[in-house]
């Protein structure tokens, strides 16, 4: 995968026009296209983002959500240790001093409401809103602008492994938004309309995620290590393709107009690298592609749902 990905890079800066990287392409590399839902090749794209959030260091006035560190008694188990058949799963776990028993971690309920993590130093930056929070555990990592000037970076850490419920499917369950106008706009449109009933669905979300403190430089690091790149760098099921691996993607990809508005889609063909993974990019039929940071790349994001192609450039057999 390392040398396939050093080739495509030699072979991008050698081709002098399109005729000539597609012969080179063809010479140099086996094409693998992803079976994709059902072994058709149908993969869903979507997007994700970087998001810029106002916070605070300290909780006062409108800053009240607060960010966690990594809990201590957050404890993960590799079954394929216990079992082979089990390589590659785990479980996210805490003891029971009161059974001395290994119990399922606290859920978003437990944590929200109930204040299971209180008292324990864990709160280290505050956010304004409850659905900015719930979309920064779901990108992942983000930036906040705190209100003493300076800029820092919040990245995954940990996970509780309790099982993502879809915000987005709940309210189309309920007749709250038509399916096919979901995206993080409306969602957040909707809750600003009825806020009354946010924490409604966010509970039901078991899922929660904590983080850890970042510089104030840099951008965005995937699961791979290295810095995302927009639109070049995407998210795959790390059990089934390689991280690091050079790709080539095709879908639609939304026309956003200056209000935001989704207009329509237009074909999109491009290299990319695997780069990154998320926890509900299970299986060969998902991918998610990095916009970048801010609103811009949230409108690209936020639209984006649609069914491609994903193939993999693996170097010939010298």
């Amino acid at each position: 995968v390392k040398e396939s990905a050093k080739l495509l890079l030699k072979t991008l800066n050698e081709a002098k026009t399109e005729e000539e990287l597609n012969k080179l392409i063809r010479e140099r590399f086996v094409i693998y296209q992803a079976a994709g839902r059902d072994g058709e090749g149908k993969v869903l794209f979507t997007g994700y983002y970087t998001p810029l959030y106002e916070g605070s260091l300290k909780k006062h006035g409108p800053y009240r959500y607060p960010l966690y560190l990594k809990p201590k008694d957050l404890k993960v188990a590799y079954l394929g240790k216990f079992d082979p058949s089990l390589e590659g799963e785990k479980i996210f776990y805490r003891i029971d001093s009161s059974r001395g028993e290994i119990v399922p971690y606290w859920s978003r309920k437990d944590i929200v409401q109930g204040g299971v993590l209180k008292g324990r130093g864990l709160e280290f930056v505050y956010l304004k809103n409850r659905i900015d929070r719930f979309y920064l555990m779901v990108q992942g990592s983000g930036k906040i602008v705190l209100d003493n000037g300076k800029t820092i970076w919040v990245r995954y850490a940990a996970k509780n492994g309790r099982p993502y419920t879809s915000l987005g499917r709940l309210l189309v369950k309920d007749g709250k938004i038509p399916e096919d106008k979901v995206s993080i706009q409306s969602i957040r449109k909707y809750f600003q309309k009825h806020p009354h009933l946010m924490d409604k669905y966010l509970l039901q979300n078991e899922a929660f995620v904590f983080f850890a403190k970042g510089e104030e430089k840099g951008g965005a690091v995937g699961a791979a290590g290295c810095e995302l790149t927009p639109e070049v760098s995407i998210a795959v099921d790390k059990r089934i393709f390689p991280l690091g691996a050079p790709a080539y993607i095709q879908y639609p990809e939304p026309e956003i107009d200056s209000e935001g508005v989704l207009v329509g889609t237009r074909k999109k063909a491009r290299f990319v690298f695997c780069q990154d993974t998320g926890g509900v990019i299970r299986g060969p039929g998902r991918a998610d592609i990095y916009f970048g940071e801010g609103e811009k790349a949230l409108r690209k994001a936020g639209h984006l749902k649609h069914i491609g192609k994903l193939y993999f450039l693996i170097k010939k057999e010298s």
